[in-house]
């Protein structure tokens, strides 16, 4: 089978909304795609955290893409404090 390119697993795996929290009890970031694998990372930086979370995303899409697994809809969304 072919493999789905780059940009297009890029594409679709900003779909999914990524929520990351600070966690006393383990003193690091929690990072979490919660339409795909829940909480799925962490690292002592939110930026890191957010950029270990693309990549489990992109990992997870290309995984569907390569074996014909339905991508599951987003149904989670983020609201902002206003």
């Amino acid at each position: 089978m072919k493999q789905a390119s780059t940009k297009k697993i890029q594409t679709l795996a900003r779909r999914y909304p990524r929520f990351i929290r600070w966690s006393d009890e383990d003193k690091c970031f929690i990072g979490s795609l919660p339409d795909l694998d829940g909480d799925c990372t962490h690292g002592g930086t939110s930026d890191e955290v957010a950029r270990n979370l693309d990549e489990c995303a992109e990992i997870y899409v290309a995984d569907c893409l390569d074996d014909g697994t339905p991508l599951p809809e987003p149904n989670s969304f983020i609201v902002s404090p206003s």
